[in-house]
């Protein structure tokens, strides 16, 4: 599994502990036979942009947070390609260069929401916690 597609699958994991349901729920929710969301989650199945979407929602999450939980804005510049997909696209609504509003949890509550689960997850598997 690439290391971003890891990171998703580990947002997606924790955020369902974090929200005290099980992955059995989500599959249900979802309308998954039973196993197919921890093989997904696993490696095991090809994690997809439409799974990110569909589990996000299934647990009362956007797409979008869970992606901002995953990969976190940074200071570091743009990359050029970034750069010259602004430039084209910019300005107007809808665009790189207008930020959407913000609604329900914002990416600070998503990533404290993670850092906590995490934690506790480090602390059952008797692992030192990282950071």
């Amino acid at each position: 599994m690439d290391l971003e597609v890891e990171q998703l699958a580990t947002v997606l994991k924790a955020a369902i502990r974090a929200l005290g349901l099980s992955v059995r729920e989500v599959e249900r929710r979802l309308g998954f036979s039973a196993g197919y969301l921890s093989r997904v989650l696993g490696g095991k199945v090809e994690l997809r942009v439409d799974h990110v979407a569909r589990i996000a929602h299934s647990i009362g999450l956007k797409p979008a947070e869970v992606f901002q939980a995953a990969f976190p804005l940074t200071p570091e510049p743009p990359s050029e390609a970034a750069l010259r997909i602004k430039k084209v696209l910019a300005p107007g609504p809808g665009t790189w260069a207008a930020s959407p509003p913000s609604r329900g949890a914002g990416p600070e509550q998503v990533e404290d929401m993670l850092e906590k689960t995490l934690r506790r997850l480090f602390r059952e598997l008797g692992r030192p916690e990282a950071g």
